[in-house]
Protein backbone atom coordinates (compact mmCIF):
# COMPACT_ATOMS: atom_id res chain seq x y z
CA UNK A 1 0.00 0.00 0.00
CA UNK A 2 2.74 2.45 0.98
CA UNK A 3 4.54 1.77 -2.33
CA UNK A 4 1.33 2.61 -4.23
CA UNK A 5 1.04 5.92 -2.39
CA UNK A 6 4.66 6.78 -3.08
CA UNK A 7 4.32 5.94 -6.79
CA UNK A 8 1.07 7.88 -7.11
CA UNK A 9 2.39 11.03 -5.43
CA UNK A 10 5.87 11.12 -6.98
CA UNK A 11 6.38 14.87 -7.38
CA UNK A 12 9.24 14.67 -9.86
CA UNK A 13 6.80 14.13 -12.73
CA UNK A 14 4.78 16.70 -14.66
CA UNK A 15 1.25 17.17 -13.23
CA UNK A 16 -0.13 17.68 -16.73
CA UNK A 17 1.04 14.26 -17.93
CA UNK A 18 -1.97 12.18 -18.96
CA UNK A 19 -2.32 8.60 -17.78
CA UNK A 20 -4.40 5.98 -19.52
CA UNK A 21 -6.87 4.03 -17.42
CA UNK A 22 -4.48 1.06 -17.26
CA UNK A 23 -1.58 3.31 -16.17
CA UNK A 24 -3.73 4.88 -13.44
CA UNK A 25 -4.81 1.41 -12.28
CA UNK A 26 -1.19 0.36 -11.96
CA UNK A 27 -0.26 3.48 -10.00
CA UNK A 28 -3.18 2.91 -7.62
CA UNK A 29 -2.01 -0.58 -6.74
CA UNK A 30 -4.07 -2.41 -9.34
CA UNK A 31 -7.51 -1.54 -8.02
CA UNK A 32 -10.33 -2.80 -10.22
CA UNK A 33 -11.25 -0.99 -13.41
CA UNK A 34 -14.83 -0.70 -12.11
CA UNK A 35 -13.58 1.05 -8.97
CA UNK A 36 -11.55 3.53 -11.02
CA UNK A 37 -14.48 4.31 -13.32
CA UNK A 38 -16.67 4.69 -10.24
CA UNK A 39 -14.29 7.30 -8.81
CA UNK A 40 -14.39 9.19 -12.10
CA UNK A 41 -18.19 8.92 -12.43
CA UNK A 42 -18.64 10.23 -8.86
CA UNK A 43 -16.34 13.17 -9.66
CA UNK A 44 -13.88 12.04 -7.00
CA UNK A 45 -11.09 11.70 -9.56
CA UNK A 46 -10.62 14.19 -12.36
CA UNK A 47 -10.28 13.04 -15.96
CA UNK A 48 -10.56 14.29 -19.51
CA UNK A 49 -11.99 12.76 -22.66
CA UNK A 50 -9.98 12.57 -25.84
CA UNK A 51 -12.20 10.99 -28.40
CA UNK A 52 -13.94 8.12 -26.64
CA UNK A 53 -11.09 7.46 -24.22
CA UNK A 54 -10.65 8.80 -20.71
CA UNK A 55 -7.31 10.03 -19.44
CA UNK A 56 -6.40 10.96 -15.89
CA UNK A 57 -4.04 13.91 -15.41
CA UNK A 58 -1.21 12.92 -13.08
CA UNK A 59 -1.99 15.96 -10.92
CA UNK A 60 -5.59 14.76 -10.43
CA UNK A 61 -4.37 11.32 -9.40
CA UNK A 62 -1.85 12.82 -7.00
CA UNK A 63 -4.53 15.12 -5.51
CA UNK A 64 -6.95 12.20 -5.00
CA UNK A 65 -4.34 10.00 -3.30
CA UNK A 66 -3.14 12.76 -0.98
CA UNK A 67 -6.72 13.59 0.00
CA UNK A 68 -7.48 9.96 0.83
CA UNK A 69 -4.19 9.60 2.69
CA UNK A 70 -4.95 12.65 4.85
CA UNK A 71 -8.46 11.31 5.55
CA UNK A 72 -6.99 7.97 6.69
CA UNK A 73 -4.67 9.75 9.13
CA UNK A 74 -7.45 11.82 10.73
Amino acid sequence: MKDSIIRAVNTSEDDTQLLSVSQALERLGNISKATLYGLMNQNLLGYIHIGRRRFIPLGALREYVLKRWKESLA
